[in-house]
């Protein structure tokens, strides 16, 4: 499970992500770890690749699949053609690990990724999700799907989904967006954290937690790294 926030704006995208993982066996669901990275730069590139839903498949945690040589290659590479080629080269790549994990998971159970950040041949950055899930019967469906200003995803998303359509306070709207410098929408994500921590302590679960990782892209590159 996680808590992933992603905001788009006119020249930048905002990624937030909790670094929780959870491990369940037939009795029982334990903290494996809270330090794990759940967003990750391409190289060389003004982008990010987000996670939340099964941390492992094929033997392999998702920091370890995501920064693996050959998979930051085949992402750099891909870039150059644009989000749309990124996303089904991702799918090429992916798909038969994934697809077979999740077999053995229980169902609606899920592997997602953001594509946030700028790609060529687009004038605005962009949000757009690739999701794997298991919908029973042995069947696994994968979907695209690009995203709005403000994005909410992961387990924490329950405690936030009114967000969505409405403003957080007087000062904090999705509607503002735009209109407001990366600042603004760094200050947007942390709100909306915070809100669903409490939510979540008050329900008495564990979701979502641990270490956070924020990231920032423009054209000029990523800024990403733990947030205090």
């Amino acid at each position: 499970m996680s808590l992933l926030l992603g905001v788009r704006g006119k020249d930048f995208v905002v990624v937030l992500a909790d670094g929780i993982s959870l491990r369940t066996t037939d009795d029982k669901t334990v903290v494996e770890r809270l330090d794990l990275k759940k967003v990750f730069a391409v190289k060389g590139r003004p982008c990010v690749l987000a996670h939340h839903g099964q941390n492992e498949v094929g033997g392999l945690r998702i920091d370890s699949l995501l920064t693996n040589e050959n998979f930051q290659r085949v992402q750099t590479d891909a870039w150059v053609k644009g989000l749309n080629v990124a996303m089904a080269t991702t799918i090429n790549r992916l798909d038969s690990v994934v697809s077979q994990t999740l077999k053995s998971s229980p169902r609606g159970n899920l592997f997602g990724l953001w594509f946030a950040g700028f790609w060529p041949c687009t004038t605005n950055p962009e949000i757009a999700e690739l999701v794997w899930q298991h919908s029973g019967t042995n069947r696994v469906r994968t979907a695209m799907m690009p995203h709005n200003e403000l994005v909410i995803g992961g387990g924490g998303l329950k405690h936030l989904r009114e967000y969505l359509g409405k403003p957080i306070d007087k000062e904090f709207s999705a509607k503002k967006i735009a209109s407001s410098p990366v600042e603004y929408s760094m200050e947007l994500v942390k709100k909306l954290y915070a809100i669903a921590e409490e939510r979540q302590k008050q329900a008495g679960e564990e979701v979502f937690g641990g270490q956070r990782q924020m990231a920032v892209i423009t054209r000029d590159g990523v800024d990403l790294g733990p947030l205090n």
